[in-house]
Order: C-alpha cells, then structure tokens, then sequence
C-alpha cells in the first residue's frame, strides 16, 4: 500500500558543525513526524530508519528542539500490521546518531544476533 503525508516543511539545524535538513510530515493536527536513517540504519538500528514525533511549532518564528534522544523504532518493526512511512532519500543524516531507540532485539534472533524485525 502507498499513500502519501502531506510535508508542511522541513527542519533546518546545524548538527556537528554541519548544515542538515529534514522534511516533516503532517499526521494528525499539531503532530509531527520526521522519517529519518542515518549511519547506524541497518546495523544499530532499524534499515527503515527511525521516527522523532514533533508537536507544530506555535511561535511566529516556527522555531522547534529536535531532540535526537526521543528518536524512536517504527511500528512497522513490531508486527506488519501496522502501515509504516518510509523516509524521502533526502532524510538521510550522513553520520551516526548514537541517540534515541535502537534496533528491537526479537527472541528468535537473540540466538543469530539479527535484528531484522517479526517475520511477516
């Protein structure tokens, strides 16, 4: 299945003396999201990349954090079920964001050391 977010627009910050953007997309009111990998996708954390949920910013400025701690593993890694947006090529961060959630560890890959999510 494919839809598509509507992307009121993207984030602009500096991270590690380096100029980055992130496009978000609307979910739901004054949320949020941004799809995003980055150099630990697919080893340390989920191929699919992570998600940071967002509240609108409010202010005139449209100024927001981006806390990289709150970054979080998709729905999709635990069951199919649920519908997953991937992230836009241009959401790639070409370095490592050691914070937020890390790749789920499922029972029957603890014995292999994968972390490829819930067979489908």
């Amino acid at each position: 299945m494919r839809d598509t977010l509507p992307a009121p627009g993207d984030f602009v910050f500096d991270l590690r003396g380096e100029r980055h953007t992130l496009q978000a997309f609307g979910v739901a009111g004054d949320t949020l999201l941004i799809t995003f990998t980055d150099g630990t996708s697919g080893t340390d954390t989920p191929g699919m990349g992570r998600w940071l949920i967002l509240p609108r910013p409010k202010d005139a400025t449209g100024t927001a954090r981006i806390d990289f701690n709150r970054a979080v593993v998709p729905h999709h890694m635990f069951s199919a079920a649920f519908p997953c947006p991937l992230p836009p090529r241009e959401n790639h961060l070409p370095l490592r964001v050691e914070a937020g959630e890390r790749a789920p560890v499922f029972e029957e890959e603890a014995a292999v050391g994968t972390t490829t999510g819930p067979a489908v």
